[in-house]
């Protein structure tokens, strides 16, 4: 009797064992379908491309628009070249245009952390974190919480000398580089 119960339930065990496989499978098709829902519904044809951008929060990011785009390889490439005030106007005019493209934050804040103008530095360190908070994050493609680390203990260093105390605008670049602090640190608000 107690041999037929074993075989009764390795039989049940075994048959929920497929079952479970089943249900996987199935959930992964689902996935894998929506992914290229999403994909068709932003016009790409091929999710795996490299055109679409992914966003750790999830789904796919719109591309951004060719003019943009162009603007911030331009921008990349005055960076590389070392042309700093070009590099200042040509963010800034980004900027008016697409106020919310973080990207252009973070090369105009490279350019002020070329020209050691660290507290201007973090402010657009800031913006580019608040509107993108995927820069911080260690599995973002995007990254760049490295070169943020750096320039967190440059400014802390300065932050506390007297001629910096003595600035009138030493709280708004302290809350900058406070928010930067935490965000680095993984810290929520």
């Amino acid at each position: 009797m107690l041999e037929k119960l074993s075989d009764l339930m390795d039989e049940w065990f075994d048959r929920l064992s497929w079952a479970a496989l089943g249900v996987s499978i199935v959930a992964a098709c689902f996935l894998v379908y929506t992914n290229h829902q999403e994909a068709a519904a932003v016009g790409v044809a091929n999710p795996h491309a490299s055109a679409p951008r992914f966003a750790l929060s999830g789904g796919i990011q719109p591309q951004r628009p060719k003019e943009l785009e162009d603007a911030l390889a331009g921008a990349r490439k005055l960076l590389e070249d070392e042309k700093f005030p070009e590099v200042v106007s040509t963010t800034e005019n980004i900027i008016k245009q697409y106020p919310k493209e973080s990207f252009a934050y973070v090369y105009l804040a490279r350019a002020y952390t070329k020209q050691d103008q660290l507290e201007e530095s973090l402010k657009h360190y800031r913006q580019a974190v608040e509107l993108n908070p995927d820069l911080v994050d260690r599995k973002s493609p995007d990254r760049i919480g490295p070169e943020l680390k750096l320039i967190v203990k440059k400014a802390v260093v300065k932050a506390r000398t007297k001629e910096f105390k003595d600035r009138p605008d030493s709280k708004k670049v302290l809350k900058a580089l406070y928010y930067l602090q935490r965000r680095l640190a993984g810290g929520c608000e």
